[in-house]
């Protein structure tokens, strides 16, 4: 038991799991794009198609991050809602629904990432950034900080609808920056004081 617990801690076990959780993490959202645009032809048939497909992946993530002891990233949240949204209304024919996704197409998911943000600010302790350890208010600051960027990427997918990667893909990937950084001192200070929890 020894034994198998310093494996657990050591470096390559844990470089694997961080590996295998973030490839889940984003499974429903690279599935949805791959039926969504397959063979370059997109439609509302198959676009619905899409939903229908990956929102099953997308729930079981969910009920995952559920589980799990240490906080969901908020940003893969957000887009697995959005997949188990899209599911939902397709599976149920919800045309209104539909229709509001249709017409703020990528903005869909950014707007679904303020209102986790919001959410998560006000009713968690670990709020936006996610962190599990950190004074309160430092927490909310830093937070309210992710939350305007996240705000501002809505703006930026809604100019930009129709292009996935600058509408979508980059303000992710800013924000992911930023939530990084963010995040890093309160790491660097919990592993000091030894209040590490393992990823589920």
């Amino acid at each position: 038991m020894k034994a198998w617990n310093r494996f657990k801690r050591s470096s390559p076990w844990r470089v694997a799991r961080y590996f295998f959780i973030g490839t889940a993490a984003f499974l429903p959202a690279v599935i949805f794009l791959r039926f969504a645009q397959w063979n370059g032809i997109v439609s509302d048939d198959r676009w619905m198609l899409a939903f229908q497909i990956s929102s099953p992946f997308a729930c079981v993530y969910l009920l995952a991050a559920a589980l799990r002891r240490s906080p969901a990233n908020r940003l893969v949240l957000a887009t697995n809602l959005y997949l188990l949204g899209g599911g939902i209304m397709s599976f149920f024919h919800y045309w209104p629904g539909l229709a509001w996704y249709g017409r703020l197409r990528e903005a869909a998911v950014m707007l679904l990432v303020v209102v986790v943000g919001v959410m998560a600010i006000l009713f968690t302790r670990s709020g936006f950034i996610a962190v599990q350890y950190g004074d309160p208010q430092r927490v909310r600051r830093d937070s309210l900080l992710l939350l305007a960027a996240a705000i501002a990427g809505v703006a930026v997918a809604y100019a930009c609808r129709g292009n996935p990667f600058v509408a979508v893909v980059v303000p992710m990937m800013l924000l992911s920056l930023l939530g990084h950084h963010l995040r890093s001192a309160y790491e660097i200070h919990a592993v000091a004081l030894g209040n590490v929890d393992e990823p589920a």
